[in-house]
């Protein structure tokens, strides 16, 4: 709870003035983080228990239905006159007398009580039996009632047996009570030997109050709790409080083993955290060398699975089995986040086939990039190869690259029968076939008696070697005059750029090298 304000009121000196911090009734014990003014009261109504805030986080308990009186006098009838329930000490400061009768005849028959203002022994070389036939209780009592240190021993001195002392109850039960606040109350100590609690029925260990604990301590030795009875739960450990938890803690480890039969950990509607602390640890599930069958998340509704790490990376993997991740309708998501990342698929350095993609029904692939571009690379002499049933798209807004390092460019090389366009579109383009390049060389392949045909114009532009024909023919075009300055097969034709007449604009090879003649042309 938060903290509580002041509480004030006006008097008739002072116009505010601070009270005493109103009481907090409530159905639990304080804790020390429930906050207040010292010397607020608290009430726990369920306990009868009442607190009082002494310093920060320090509530006090105080002590319930306890009085002091000079003389107690009590008169009563038959049956119990004085009943004393509490769970501190009961002192009688003066001196309480029983007036009875003493009959010693041999035996001692005590029909009221006993006061004895010195030591009272008995010893005997015989045994010493206390018998009484009283259908009362209690019909024996033993009692000291001489100050805060007494204490009541009973003692076998000799005796070595398992049993030598025996508390025996032929038809009814044994009670051992203590009421003094202590841990030590009822200490049970066997410092040489063991001890042993046997039971016929359902038994049980209570402990009543908040924060108090039971504890099982073997030092040097062994805990165990075992259970044969074949039920579920056989061994049931809870911790039924609202933020109550379990530890399990092994300096060596923790071991949880079942002989062939089923592991549950269930946390209902709270988390369940493996290794969820800050340590630097190492987590494995499944790890032995058995065969396993790992199953991790639910398929139920909306359940979901999150499998993270930091960066140490995360492996996942199957030695020589399939490994497959879906998601029925649901989206498959790799590296979706604004991290700048690298994802790697297939790049290890084994031989890999890596498939992306169905080719079932509507399937779609889409491999996108932003401007750093796609890059697709085969090494060695492995081919890269696009095939539909369909058409295959290549679109770019920008430029359109299409290069062989050190093999041909084959388009349209196979045996189909089918049409081949190059800018075909119905915008403006410039068509440019081959390059300027020493040596370089364009060839148009054609069957016989079919026509090369371009329907706007053919423009061939050439370093000096102009339009190659079949038989090794030119047609070349350029400034000045050829003769004597380039060489070509006979039959060659030189469309002279700067001609300025009809007999300077076209010539004809002569000599199958640099000889040209010229011939007429239309003014």
């Amino acid at each position: 709870m938060g903290s509580r304000s002041n509480n004030v009121g006006y008097g008739l000196d002072n116009a505010l003035q601070t009270l005493a911090p109103q009481p907090i009734i409530a159905k639990r014990n304080p804790k020390s983080s429930d906050v207040s003014s010292l010397g607020t009261l608290w009430v726990n109504t369920l306990t009868d228990g009442y607190f009082i805030l002494t310093t920060a986080g320090n509530w006090e308990p105080q002590g319930t239905s306890s009085s002091s009186v000079a003389s107690l006098a009590i008169t009563g009838g038959a049956g119990d006159v004085l009943t004393v329930a509490a769970g501190g000490d009961t002192v009688l400061g003066g001196t309480l007398d029983v007036a009875g009768a003493t009959v010693l005849a041999g035996a001692l028959t005590v029909a009221g009580a006993i006061i004895a203002n010195g030591d009272f022994d008995l010893s005997s070389a015989s045994a010493i039996s206390f018998i009484s036939t009283a259908n009362a209780s209690p019909s024996i009592l033993l009692e000291t009632n001489g100050g805060t240190t007494e204490d009541l021993e009973i003692r076998v001195t000799q005796g070595t047996s398992i049993d030598s002392l025996l508390l025996a109850s032929a038809s009814g039960g044994i009670k051992i009570s203590s009421g003094i606040a202590n841990t030590d109350a009822i200490n049970l100590i066997a410092s040489t030997g063991g001890f042993t609690v046997d039971a016929g029925l359902t038994s049980a260990i209570n402990v009543v109050g908040a924060g108090q604990d039971i504890q099982l301590n073997a030092t040097g030795g062994s805990v165990a709790i075992t259970a044969t009875e074949s039920v579920a739960g056989a061994v049931t450990i809870s911790a039924s409080g609202a933020s109550g938890t379990i530890l399990l803690s092994g300096t060596a480890g923790i071991t949880a083993a079942s002989n062939n039969s089923t592991i549950s950990v269930q946390s209902g509607t709270g988390a369940l955290n493996i290794s969820a602390d800050a340590a630097a640890t190492t987590v494995s599930l499944a790890t032995g060398a058995g065969v396993k069958a790992v199953t991790l998340g639910s398929t139920n509704t909306t359940s979901s699975t999150t499998v993270q790490s930091g960066s140490g990376a995360l492996d996942i993997t199957s030695a020589n089995g399939a490994l497959g991740i879906n998601s029925g309708t649901g989206t498959i998501s790799i590296s979706t986040d604004s991290t700048a990342a690298i994802v790697n698929i297939a790049t290890g350095a084994s031989d890999k086939t890596a498939r992306f993609g169905s080719i079932a029904g509507a399937s779609q692939t889409i491999i996108q990039s932003g401007t750093a571009g796609v890059q697709v690379t085969s090494a060695g002499t492995g081919d890269i190869t696009l095939a539909s049933a369909d058409t295959v798209l290549i679109d770019a807004v920008g430029v359109l690259e299409l290069n062989s390092s050190a093999g041909v460019i084959g388009i349209g090389n196979d045996a189909v029968a089918a049409a081949i366009n190059i800018g075909t579109g119905a915008s403006d383009r410039d068509i440019t076939i081959g390059n300027v390049t020493a040596s370089t060389t364009i060839v148009l392949n054609t069957p016989v008696g079919t026509n090369v045909v371009a329907a706007n114009g053919l423009s061939v532009t050439t370093a000096g070697r102009g339009l190659s024909l079949p038989g090794g023919l030119l047609v070349i075009s350029g400034a000045g005059s050829p003769n004597g300055a380039i060489s070509a097969a006979q039959g060659s034709l030189y469309l002279r750029t700067d001609g300025s007449s009809t007999s300077t604009r076209a010539y004809s090879n002569s000599d199958g090298a640099t000889a040209w003649v010229a011939f007429t042309t239309a003014s």
